[in-house]
């Protein structure tokens, strides 16, 4: 018995970029240096202000979205981290980015993800 021959459908998936705004991914590749990126990055205290705080909450709420085969490790301290690209309203950030807040002060670079994360959990 023969079976039918179907032609191949592509399924298009959406370009991620065009739903939402990327933030909390490091320029540097890994192995190039990455430290460097995120030193400038540090502000010493930025945790404990009201949008340190918000943008914890925020990243610590975001909904799974596309997993990876293995995880990703903290250039400072070696922590394993996350496997999942999160989102939370129009941004998606990489799975436990809340780490490099609160354990190394890291302020992330976009000012609109911090207004948003304020406005959504500072009330």
């Amino acid at each position: 018995m023969k079976f039918p021959q179907f032609k191949k459908k592509e399924i298009p998936y959406p370009d991620l970029n065009e739903i939402f705004t990327k933030v909390c991914y490091w320029e540097t590749p890994y192995k190039e240096g990455r430290e460097k990126e995120i030193q400038f990055q540090i502000v010493l205290g930025w945790a404990n202000t009201i949008e340190g705080q918000a943008c914890v909450k925020l990243l610590q709420n975001g909904k799974k979205l596309i997993g990876y085969m293995g995880f990703s490790t903290c250039p400072l301290c070696r922590k394993h981290l996350g496997t999942y690209d999160l989102v939370y309203g129009p941004y998606i950030f990489p799975e436990q980015w809340e780490h490099y807040i609160i354990d190394h002060s890291v302020r992330p670079k976009n000012s609109d993800f911090i207004k948003y994360a304020v406005e959504e959990f500072s009330k």
